[in-house]
């Protein structure tokens, strides 16, 4: 969790917010947040107490879906999972169900 958070000061949490939201929107500098970025904004905001049905209501710009997910691909989120250990439920943002992934790797 940020340093900011664990302060616990109001107006800095409010502020590291404001620019979480403002850069799922927006992106930094004009382009898109990449992937992990969004999932680490998507984390922390959900750890504030945002929902997932909040944060999709705001239309946030996301990297562009894959349009399959091979095994590679499912390798590579599962293993960035791991690695992260982002709240779980920022994956459905980039239209991802992460459990039934791990479930799908898990049986093969």
């Amino acid at each position: 969790m940020s340093a900011v958070n664990e302060t616990r000061d109001p107006h800095a949490v409010r502020a590291r917010r404001h620019r979480l939201v403002r850069e799922l929107l927006e992106g930094r500098r004009g382009r898109r947040l990449r992937a992990v970025d969004v999932l680490g904004h998507v984390s922390e905001l959900l750890a504030l107490g945002e929902s997932v049905s909040s944060l999709r209501k705001l239309g946030p710009r996301l990297p562009p879906k894959p349009p399959t997910l091979d095994e590679e691909a499912a390798r590579v989120i599962c293993e960035a999972q791991s690695l992260f250990e982002f709240d779980p439920r920022a994956w459905q943002l980039l239209g991802v169900d992460l459990r039934r992934l791990e479930a799908r790797r898990a049986a093969s």
